[in-house]
């Protein structure tokens, strides 16, 4: 098997694009909106902060490990296990 970390992250992009113009997907709702809550390692409310756009801009204030780092939106990080949340939402928005 090979790792398509940086492939999955254009594919799910372009399927987040497809989902918000066909109306099944917010970018401002929380991801736990989409996924439930305690989807991450951050307290309620700091997970409850971030939005599905925060997945797909890379800034949700969380680490690898989906440990509490920043506030959502506020720094950038590369974090493909964070963004591959991304499926999950976008199965979920999508039914």
């Amino acid at each position: 098997l090979e790792d398509v970390a940086s492939q999955q992250k254009s594919f799910v992009a372009l399927l987040a694009a497809i989902a918000v113009d066909r109306g099944v997907l917010d970018m401002s709702r929380p991801v736990s909106a989409y996924v439930g809550a305690g989807w991450s390692k951050a307290t309620l409310e700091q997970e409850s902060a971030i939005e599905v756009r925060h997945l797909l801009e890379m800034n949700s204030g969380l680490d690898e490990a989906f440990g509490f780092e920043a506030p959502a939106g506020a720094r950038f990080f590369y974090n493909t296990p964070v963004y591959a949340v991304l499926k999950s939402v976008l199965e979920k928005a999508s039914g």
